[in-house]
């Protein structure tokens, strides 16, 4: 579970002196989305591993399998996305230093439900954010578009998680 969380955090450092998370291309940003919904799966796999309460053990499952149905909604985007809307490059790019989402985030098999939805919330609102901004930021109407129709994709996703993971905590 050490290991993942620190791939997870990997993706946040900076590298050969560059901002942590500065994208250069549309293509980019979606990359670095789906790595991260797809690590945050098997993050949640391995919490889910841990635990030895039952409750949770499905609400991480779901949560694993809901972070890879966001990575397979990224994959759909990008291959309904054209080459040349792709390789857009971004002049300037968000930093996002306020946004550490597993820096902030503490995890472990002995989580409450409401702890775990907690959590999840705040490292989804990371991904509002990117996306508020990259739409802010787009070079052109066309990735404007594609980053706003993300943000919408993200909010609903969240209500969707959100409404499952109330249905955990009624059940108390």
């Amino acid at each position: 579970m050490q290991a993942v969380r620190d791939r997870l955090l990997e993706l946040r450092r900076p590298r050969e002196g560059r901002d942590i998370m500065a994208f250069e291309t549309m293509r980019d940003v979606l990359d670095y989305a789906k790595k991260f919904h797809h690590d945050l799966s098997a993050f949640y796999a391995g919490l889910e591993q841990k635990t030895d309460k039952e409750k949770i053990r499905i609400l991480l499952n779901y949560m694993s399998r809901h972070e890879e149905h966001l990575t397979e909604c990224l994959n759909e985007y990008e291959a309904d996305t054209t080459e040349r809307m792709l390789s857009v490059w971004f002049k300037y790019t968000p930093e996002m230093p306020q946004c550490r989402c597993f820096e902030q985030v503490r995890f472990s098999s002995d989580m409450t439900v409401d702890e775990i939805v907690d959590a999840a919330k705040r490292i989804d609102e990371c991904f509002l954010q990117l996306y508020r901004q990259m739409a802010e930021k787009a070079p052109t109407p066309e990735t404007k578009d594609l980053f706003n129709k993300l943000l919408e994709m993200e909010q609903r996703e969240n209500v969707l998680r959100l409404s499952h993971a109330l249905s955990f905590i009624e059940q108390d």
